[in-house]
């Protein structure tokens, strides 16, 4: 089983990321048997500060390429959304999730990449 953990909080948020960091350690300090964790994060800020902390399964899920931030503005409109879900087109972050063949995804952070999710 692969499990994806994403945290979309930034560095200066306070409280927001030490919950990050406190899960990244415990998820790294911790070995499950026949599970995968990898730990996402949005925030390159906080991707670095996690990166110099060695080990554990780091992904940086970058929300400021362009196809991300098209794919996040169409999906708002609701006629697009509609042609979205009947042409199963996939969005960025379903696809991220897809190609990474995550079985559960849990949010340790409040996120709004939970908006962007349809058959995932």
């Amino acid at each position: 089983m692969k499990i994806a953990i994403i945290s979309d909080s930034k560095v200066n948020a306070g409280g927001s990321f030490h919950v990050t960091l406190s899960a990244f350690e415990f998820f790294r300090s911790v070995k499950f048997q026949d599970i995968e964790c990898d730990f996402i994060v949005t925030q390159k800020l906080a991707y670095e500060r996690l990166l110099k902390i060695k080990g554990g399964n780091l992904k940086f899920l970058n929300q400021n390429s362009f196809r991300f931030k098209l794919s996040s503005y169409l999906y708002r409109n609701s006629l697009i959304k509609i042609f979205y879900q009947k042409f199963s087109i996939k969005k960025y972050f379903e696809s991220f999730i897809n190609n990474n063949q995550y079985d559960l995804v849990f949010f340790i952070t409040p996120s709004n990449l939970l908006l962007l999710c349809n058959k995932t």
